[in-house]
């Protein structure tokens, strides 16, 4: 990695060999229950229709900002974090589309793809596909710090999932878990995975395929061909909507299980829900009423708002 990023290797808890032997057992468990159903720890929600209110362009050559890959709802609640995987930078934007450069985070750290701020608002959390590393940036004094998945306690019994961590099938969206305080991560494909970290990302918690039996299909793309290009934890309804960049569809699905719950449709049949092409990033709004996708389209590359009707 590029800049003064510092790195974690060597960050565990003080009981590492209780937690380690705890979470190998858990997470042995949960992947050997993968394809077995069962109830959502909270109600069914119905599916959600989305209409589209405005796609606006945002995309800006000249500051290196061509393929948006991630988006999160800033604390000041009008504003959102961006990166595209192309940059350094992680940019703010504003609510209809707009960049303020005299308020981008330069940190040093290229191939970003999604991003999600905490709970406490102090530090924005990034995944960097290509070395499969969680970037951490503080907001208050700006340091950038690396916590490579590799070296997190329990990741020995997920490994296989990953074969070489240096692939194009690696990281591709995080979410923070504001009901749990836990990070969420989401592997890309094969296998599409969800894994739950400590809030200091130094211990995988937990890890679920996201599997065709448990609800994860989109219409018209097969399995094999289905992957998940962002996340975002939805505090109001505490659900995990999943976008796909390959099934342009959107999912709903139980952040504990990673069953799908539910499926976002268009408003009528004589409305339904087209994604543009490229979908990479998805974040709501403050008030959990409208969502916003930014797409990887080199100069084109947009945003979408959609209203939950």
């Amino acid at each position: 990695m590029r800049g003064a990023m510092q790195d974690h290797r060597s960050a565990r808890p003080d009981n590492a060999q209780a937690q380690n032997a705890f979470v190998a057992c858990g997470i042995c468990v949960i992947l050997a229950l993968v394809g077995l159903r069962s109830e959502p720890s909270f109600a069914q929600v119905t599916e959600f229709a989305l209409g589209e209110v405005d796609t606006v362009r945002i995309a800006e050559p000249s500051r290196k900002f061509t393929e948006p890959s991630g988006i999160t709802l800033a604390s000041d609640g009008s504003h959102y974090w961006v990166v595209s995987d192309n940059s350094a930078t992680v940019f703010l934007m504003t609510g209809k589309g707009k960049l303020k450069p005299s308020e981008a985070l330069s940190v040093g750290v290229d191939d970003l793809e999604g991003i999600t701020l905490d709970e406490d608002g102090n530090r924005l959390l990034a995944v960097q596909e290509g070395t499969s590393t969680v970037v951490q940036i503080s907001l208050e004094d700006g340091s950038v710090s690396g916590f490579p998945i590799a070296d997190m306690a329990g990741f020995p019994e997920v490994a296989e999932t990953f074969g070489s961590l240096r692939t194009n099938n690696g990281l591709e969206g995080i979410a923070f878990d504001t009901s749990r305080r836990e990070v969420l991560l989401v592997k890309e494909a094969n296998p599409r995975l969800l894994l739950r970290l400590s809030s200091d990302l130094t211990t995988i918690l937990g890890a679920v395929v996201l599997s065709e039996e448990d609800g994860f299909a989109c219409d018209g793309t097969d399995d094999s061909a289905l992957d998940v290009s962002d996340i975002h934890y939805d505090r109001h309804r505490r659900v995990l909507w999943v976008l796909s960049d390959t099934g342009a569809c959107i999912l709903i699905a139980d952040p504990d299980t990673g069953l799908v719950i539910g499926r976002a449709r268009g408003l009528s049949p004589e409305k339904p829900l087209r994604l543009p092409k490229n979908p990479e990033g998805i974040s709501l709004d403050a008030e959990g009423t409208r969502l916003r996708i930014v797409t990887d389209d080199g100069k084109d590359s947009r945003m979408v708002i959609l209203s939950i009707e």
